[in-house]
């Protein structure tokens, strides 16, 4: 991530793509590590510390375009000292340990003597400082990224998702008291597992399709165990060979993708559920038939709700999520400065757009993301390291949420000029980013 902020101009559509993909890796190993921590053979204290150096890389991503503004803005205006300084850094950072045990290079020449390169060099420290051994140390509390006041949610999802979930459970109950059914209670079960699997999966159509085929093979399968393998033996030793091959071609299949790891995990479950429901010590096949029916009905109910009560469009989706972050972004800049709340608010937000595909709004939501964490992380750092605080006032965040990028630059540009020493630089930084994304507008890039 560093090394690629150093050297050349990058489109901005390509540079917040890459900055999209590694938040949500950084996102998915956090979530990784929270699930993994719930295991007793895991090691608390190695887990807590790559739990904190996953933290602090999300940091860094924060100020991920404030660099690469800000090395573009030296190539161009530097000279042969900025050209000449960029690369001795991409050489220091393609050594082979990172970070490498030497100081990073200092700005030498021109550079040395200009608040842009001293600025930059200052900025580049505090990141590297944040990706070093010494940052593992869990010496700082790790903020909740997915629990507490810090996570985004969609009220207007949470609701037509409890719009579906109590529909399907009425006419699950209905049907089961209607029927006479002795096994009816399962398919409420059912229901609101199918419920809680659609509630922010996006494509939900698609999971439905996946629930109902992996359903479908899981009837027969759970079949052939039971009373083809099962039936033939009274010991556990050759049952649980047989049901061992099954688990394993299907946890090697959810490792494919994304659909392949929804497809195969109903798919075990629903042949584990069958098998278990259907009390494979009796062999009653009134008592499978009972399970398969319910396990079937209850995806069809579901998909049926669905079709009736859908989730909201992507692009809906993704208008709202910007209105929060804008609403969110506007009210912190009137506070005192704290930037980790609106950083994890934001990533939050982020992670939920992952199986969304591209569009012209989610590449908006991305780019707001990005503009907003920046200058947050100014905003913090000027307050934090100099004591400065940078002036933000309710104009500017209108402009700069409404994409009005020449009005905040002309205001950054004209408080840069009027600034002392200690908040040149921050501004500088400000007016780099908000050029950077002038300039791709402007080439249509």
């Amino acid at each position: 991530m560093l090394r690629s902020c150093l050297l050349g101009y990058m489109p901005e559509r390509a540079l917040l793509a890459g900055w999209y993909a590694r938040v949500n890796a950084l996102m998915n190993a956090r979530l990784l590590g929270i699930n993994d921590a719930r295991s007793l053979l895991t090691d608390v204290a190695q887990g807590e510390r790559e739990n904190l150096l996953i933290h602090r890389q999300l940091r860094l991503a924060s100020g991920f375009l404030s660099l690469k503004a800000m090395s573009l803005r030296l190539l161009q205006g530097g000279g042969a000292d900025a050209i000449g300084y960029l690369g001795a850094l991409a050489a220091w950072l393609d050594e082979d340990a990172f970070p490498p045990d030497a100081a990073p290079p200092r700005p030498t020449g021109a550079m040395a003597s200009s608040s842009a390169g001293n600025h930059f060099y200052s900025t580049l420290l505090g990141c590297l400082e944040a990706t070093g051994s010494q940052a593992a140390e869990p010496t700082t509390a790790v903020g909740h990224v997915f629990a507490g006041p810090r996570v985004y949610r969609d009220r207007h999802e949470m609701r037509l998702n409890a719009a579906r979930t109590f529909c399907s459970l009425l006419i699950g109950v209905f049907f089961w008291l209607g029927t006479d059914w002795d096994m009816g209670y399962i398919l409420a079960v059912l229901i609101g597992i199918s419920c809680a699997l659609g509630a922010h999966y996006p494509m939900v159509n698609r999971l439905v399709l996946m629930v109902l085929a992996a359903v479908a093979l899981a009837v027969p399968t759970a079949y052939a165990l039971l009373f083809g393998v099962f039936i033939s033996t009274s010991e556990l030793p050759p049952a649980m060979l047989a049901l061992s091959p099954v688990l394993l071609v299907a946890g090697a299949g959810k490792s494919l993708s994304t659909t392949a790891f929804i497809f195969f995990h109903v798919f075990i479950l629903g042949v584990i559920f069958l098998i278990n429901f259907a009390n494979p010590i009796s062999y009653d096949f009134s008592r499978y038939a009972n399970m398969a029916v319910a396990a079937v009905f209850s995806v069809i109910i579901v998909a049926l709700v669905f079709y009736f009560i859908p989730q909201s469009a992507d692009r809906s989706k993704l208008r709202r999520m910007s209105r929060a972050i804008a609403a969110r972004f506007t009210r912190d800049m009137a506070r005192p400065p704290l930037h980790a709340p609106f950083e994890d608010y934001v990533y939050s937000a982020i992670f939920l757009t992952r199986n969304m595909p591209r569009c012209m709004e989610k590449q908006r939501f991305i780019r707001l993301c990005c503009l907003t964490l920046a200058v947050s992380r100014v905003r913090y750092l000027a307050w934090r390291q100099s004591a400065v605080a940078l002036p933000f006032p309710s104009f500017f965040v209108a402009a700069l949420i409404r994409e009005d990028y020449p009005a905040c630059l002309a205001w950054a540009m004209r408080n840069r000029e009027e600034s002392d020493e200690a908040a040149w630089g921050y501004w500088w930084e400000t007016e780099t980013v908000l050029r950077y994304l002038l300039d791709g507008r402007v080439t249509g890039i």
